[in-house]
């Protein structure tokens, strides 16, 4: 389309021709404005035009680069050689470089750039000479300020006011008195503070020998103060420059407007282009209403407004897309003219496909489904598709977790992510927050670096080393919980000598590099980017990532996926590492003598992705993730918006701050008179609901074929706080019209059968169109039909449904095989199904697909292996806790000691807890009010199905304390041991037993026998009176009294008991095993041991049907269950079909 093709768009002509005067260029998505942009400054260099000349003007660094790399292409490509490239700049670089250039003219110092992080560290050291009382208050902020002065949201949030009120021009008076206009004493406050900021401001000048230093917001006003001062140098700026042109005019704020009238102000050349629905940046100070006022702004030499193009043809999207898009564009505010697009007359026409689903599990499948059709089918190359979403944090961990399961690539570029959140930054950031305050190191940033890479440790090295932190302890009577006990053991790693070294590397590397960063971090001089780099070193995964590309640039077979995948993972962390380096270099050069504290809070703090100009490693193809904001500029064959929810899309909740900078922007724009009230927040409320819906508005104009929105459509368990409900915006897309039917799409859909094919794929279905029609274009409808009320059951009023879908089989050859082997081996399958199904898997399987041949399938493979588990001689490791599995049902106990468990619930947190609080109980003594104080600590940790379930399960965890408590006043036993772990030898010459564990309570009775007490915390433990008496875990406590295992304590069993707590009688009820060495049956608890190991050493394992089948981890992979069942037994036979 470009090159020469322009000349074919007379709009697009007239822009690039024009060279007098001011110009708006106005356009939709896809209309070409940056194209046109890149035309018009190539037209002007291969016109003699000294590239030097011509200005560009655009709002970030990424798309000046952009900008500029196209432009140097362009001027190549007419065959000219490119030694002097056009000025492409942001708003600020230009100031900082004006600034520059006139200081070394005057001979003085470069101005400096004050960073955030800078501004903060000067704000907070002036509010930290802040006393207690109010005479050592020398600003005078209102009395309910002051406990949140020296807070670093309060310093952030008064940096933001600062910077709001310089962008705007509002100064320390104009501060105050909008301050007692609008009744806010905190104004006048900050207003005092600024004169006090500024004055320290010119101080640190002087001192740092005249280099005067510059926020980002007083940036652009002192190079806009600089030309009015000199009006010498403003007019040779203007003569220096004969064209400049604006990207993005939408996105410029009142100080970067200032400044461009005073520099191509009077009848200059001067060229912006805008697309009023794009501008998504308030929060940042921008304000599109610069864009309605440029005309009557920027006037003619002879005083006329500025003329005006409309770029209403798209080179981007066919009429389906343009369509879908016009209905959501027609509920935007604003001049509508620029939002009549006309397509291209052969552009394909697109689809757009809007889906809900009852969990994010069935979106993502969908998600990976489509992707992978795409491909596979369409053949659109992975760099040509995305992923938006509306949150980074909360949405595009899992997102891209589900998608790399279903084997599309994908990359997050690291501008895409805050750094923060990159997966390999985020321990490092951890480490060395928690090694420079010790206090932020507890139980859960402790378990957070055993499980990153800088540990390593799994579920089972933590478990263990719980228990060998836990075991030391007791020994020496300290009685604290283990997660106590694993923070000590960072700090001071001596206990861990004690420990297996496997279980006790992870810990000992944390402790070490904890060590590390504090010993770094203490150097004189020491930077950020110092204390960083020592831990980076000492850590090892420079050599580990390095090694895991390696050999995954190696890996080619079908069997090793997982090998690239991790090379693909270690590829990205590197980038990510790479980009924090480059980080604390920069801060490192801007503040030579400020602490690494001072940079995690920089870092920290950072809610967007911040440009980098750090090296990345090539991704080869991939689907890209990113933010709607992120997206902005781009474009795509296939874009999917996925995770569009009432609440998270739009998000209206009011970003209110305490000193209310952005009411000061609404004073100051006009949009709060003041009066405050119900009128306010209606008005924020209805801004902020325009800005998400031209996020929105950009995210889905990013498709060049194809769209597809999708969302949750679901009730959550326990009612509608947890509901999740498809946003509001989904119903505007209006896909079931088809274009040309009153949506002003011209030239196509006129088929009265409907649209282009695909516009609506028979599941795309909200109803009437929402906004748009005649006599709406362009105004948004008063009152936003379902603002603030969420829809139900997937039906807005007034607005049809939104089917909701199931998830899709995988594109993939796994789910393809296991699609094939279930019709094959399913006897209700029709006869020529089976068949069918039988020949794509002979096929499959002579082209080497895992699984496809039936000697593969594990239900009709022979044995790998007829030798026992254990062979013999061996010791059989055997645990109470597994007694009572392994004898009900072998195979059970056997698939979930080899990975088939299921996770742990929430019930068994519950259970956890109290087992921990019981260890602080030895009798009836024990304090309550504490128990419950450390069970209400530690319950959020405990994840719950739904928020209305906390109450419940916390008193239910209260009464078992109390039951607890009550059990213990009336026991008549005397306590020798809490959570005592032993492991006893039952010696034999063919099959020895290792019998470990660890009690709950072991008490003395009145014999001076030794008695083992379990706590159950379930709600359906209860045994019979007959169970009870061979109770297998009961019985393996008494084996080991008698065994030896308490030798300290004594030898003789006086029984076990089981103590009930978690039933919902209101006390506990305690079930008793007589002792086993009395009576006829005497030894059976020692046989019961030895037939289990038995049990567990064999080379054979039944399923056995017993009252746990239906709760059975494992039943899909059990023979005698309906839905295993399947697997190992052959096809019913079947008489053949008559012909």
């Amino acid at each position: 389309v470009w090159g020469d093709g322009w000349r074919d768009d007379p709009a697009q002509a007239e822009v690039v021709t024009h060279t007098d005067g001011p110009l708006l260029v106005v356009g939709g998505p896809g209309t070409g404005k940056s194209s046109v942009l890149v035309e018009a400054v190539s037209a002007r260099v291969a016109e003699g035009v000294d590239p030097e000349r011509v200005l560009v003007l655009t709002f970030g660094r990424r798309q000046a680069t952009d900008l500029r790399r196209r432009i140097e292409a362009r001027v190549a490509g007419d065959g000219h050689r490119v030694l002097r490239e056009p000025l492409v700049r942001t708003f600020p670089a230009y100031a900082y470089g004006l600034l520059r250039r006139a200081a070394a003219e005057r001979g003085e110092p470069s101005p400096r750039l004050l960073t955030g992080p800078e501004q903060d560290l000067i704000i907070r050291e002036l509010l930290d000479v802040v006393g207690e009382e109010p005479d050592d208050d020398p600003v005078g902020w209102p009395e309910e300020l002051r406990p949140a002065l020296r807070t670093r949201a309060f310093a952030a949030q008064l940096r933001d006011l600062l910077m709001r009120a310089a962008e705007r021009g509002v100064g320390p008076v104009e501060l105050a008195r909008l301050g007692e206009r609008l009744g806010r004493a905190d104004w006048p406050a900050a207003a005092r503070f600024l004169r006090e900021y500024v004055a320290v401001l010119a101080l640190r000048d002087v001192s740092n020998r005249g280099s005067i230093a510059y926020d980002p917001a007083e940036l652009v006003r002192a190079a806009t103060g600089l030309l009015l001062d000199d009006p010498e140098l403003l007019e040779a700026e203007r003569r220096r420059l004969a064209h400049v042109y604006v990207d993005e005019l939408a996105d410029t704020d009142p100080a970067q407007l200032d400044l461009l009238a005073v520099l191509a102000g009077g009848g200059k050349s001067l060229v912006a282009f805008a697309d009023p629905d794009s501008a998504t940046y308030a929060f940042r100070g921008t304000d599109p209403a610069g864009v309605a006022a440029f005309p009557h702004r920027f006037r003619t030499a002879s005083g006329a407004p500025a003329a005006q193009v409309v770029l209403t043809t798209s080179y981007r999207a066919g009429p389906g897309l343009i369509a879908a898009t016009r209905r959501l564009a027609g509920r935007l505010r604003g001049p509508a003219a620029h939002r009549r697009l006309r397509p291209l007359p052969d552009a394909p026409p697109g689809t757009v496909q809007v889906r809900t689903f009852r969990s994010a599990t069935s979106e993502a499948a969908w998600l990976a489904q489509a992707l992978r059709a795409a491909h596979l089918l369409d053949g659109v190359p992975w760099s040509r598709m995305a992923v938006l979403v509306r949150s980074t944090a909360r949405q595009l961990p899992s997102l891209r977790r589900a998608l790399h399961t279903a084997g599309v690539p994908t990359v997050v570029h690291g501008e895409d992510l805050p750094l923060h959140l990159q997966p390999a930054v985020a321990p490092l950031l951890l480490l060395l927050r928690c090694a420079l305050e010790p206090t932020r190191l507890d139980e859960e940033s402790a378990v957070a670096l055993l499980h990153s890479p800088l540990g390593g440790a799994d579920p089972l090295a933590e478990r263990r080393l719980r228990q060998g932190l836990r075991a030391i302890a007791l020994a020496s009577g300290d009685r604290r919980p283990s997660g106590e006990l694993v923070v000590d053991a960072l700090r001071d790693p001596e206990e861990l000598s004690g420990i297996d070294r496997r279980w006790a590397e992870p810990a000992q590397a944390v402790a070490g590099l904890l060590a590390i960063a504090r010993e770094a971090a203490q150097r004189p001089g020491a930077t950020a980017e110092d204390v960083l780099w020592a831990v980076w070193d000492a850590s090892g995964l420079a050599e580990r990532w390095a090694g895991a590309i390696t050999l995954g640039r190696a890996a080619t077979g079908e069997h090793e996926t997982a090998r690239r995948w991790r090379a693909e993972a270690a590829d990205r962390d590197l980038d990510a590492v790479l980009v924090l380096f480059d980080a604390a270099a920069r801060f490192a050069d801007r503040l030579p003598g400020a602490r690494t504290e001072v940079f995690l809070d920089h870092v920290l703090g950072q809610d967007l992705p911040a440009d980098t100009l750090a090296p990345t490693a090539d991704r080869g193809e991939a689907v890209r993730l990113l933010t709607a904001h992120a997206a902005k500029g781009l474009e795509w064959d296939l874009v999917a918006v996925a995770g569009v929810q009432e609440g998270v899309w739009p998000d209206l909740r009011l970003r209110g701050s305490l000193l209310g900078s952005e009411r000061l922007v609404d004073v100051l724009a006009g949009r709060d008179s003041g009066d405050g009230g119900r009128a306010v927040l209606i008005g924020q409320t209805s801004a902020l609901l325009d800005e998400e819906r031209r996020l929105f508005h950009v995210a889905v104009t990013r498709a060049r074929r194809r769209l597809l929105v999708s969302a949750v459509a679901s009730a959550s368990v326990g009612g509608d706080d947890h509901e999740e409900q498809p946003s509001r915006f989904l119903y505007e897309l209006d896909t079931t019209r088809p274009p040309g039917k009153g949506d002003g799409a011209p030239g196509h859909g006129d088929d009265p059968d409907g649209g282009p094919e695909g516009t609506r794929d028979g599941s795309s279905g909200p109803g009437p169109a929402a906004g748009g029609g005649p006599g709406t274009a362009g105004q948004a409808e008063d009152g936003d039909p379902g603002a603030g009320a969420p829809v139900e059951g997937g039906v807005e009023p007034g607005r049809g449904t939104l089917p909701v879908a199931g998830p899709p089989r995988a594109l993939t050859l796994p789910a393809l095989v296991a699609e094939l082997r279930t019709a094959v081996a399913d006897p209700a399958t029709p006869y020529h199904r089976r068949s069918a199904a039988a020949a794509e898997l002979a096929r499959l399987a002579a082209a080497g697909v895992p699984g496809a041949h039936p000697d593969d399938w594990w239900g009709l493979r022979g044995l790998s292996d007829d030798r026992p588990l254990v062979d013999e001689g061996e010791p059989v490791r055997v645990t109470p806790s597994g007694m009572e599995s392994a004898l009900r049902c072998s195979l059970r106990w056997l698939l979930e000691r080899h990975g088939g468990s299921g996770p742990a619930s929430a019930a068994q947190g519950v259970g956890n807890l109290v087992h921990a609080a019981a260890m602080l109980a030895e009798d009836a003594s024990a304090d309550r009010s504490a128990l419950l104080e450390y069970v209400a600590a530690r319950f959020d940790a405990i994840e719950l199905a739904a928020r209305w379930m906390v109450g419940p399960e916390r008193e239910r965890a209260e009464a078992m304390v109390d039951k607890l408590l009550r059990w213990l006043a009336g026991n008549p036993r005397r306590l020798l041991a809490i959570e005592h772990e032993f492991a006893v030898r039952l010696d034999d010459p063919h099959r020895p037993v290792e019998l470990t564990g660890r009690v709950d309570r072991l008490e003395v009775d009145a014999d001076g026998r030794l008695v083992v007490v379990d706590l159950k915390t379930g709600k359906s433990t209860v045994v019979t009176e007959r169970e009870i008496g061979e109770h297998p875990q009961l019985g393996a406590y008494q084996a080991a009294v008698e065994a030896g295992a308490f030798a300290e304590f004594g030898d003789e069993s006086g029984g076990a008991a089981l103590v009930q707590l978690g039933t919902g009688a209101r006390d506990a009820r305690e079930q008793s095993q007589p002792a086993a060495g009395q009576g006829p049956t005497a030894g059976w608890a020692t046989a019961l041991v030895r037939r289990t190991a038995d049990t567990m050493a064999a080379a054979t394992f039944a399923a056995v049907a017993n009252s746990k089948c239906r709760v059975c981890p494992v039943r899909t992979s059990c023979p005698v269950s309906g839905q295993g069942r399947q697997v190992v037994e052959p096809p019913t036979p079947r008489r053949p079909e008559n012909p």
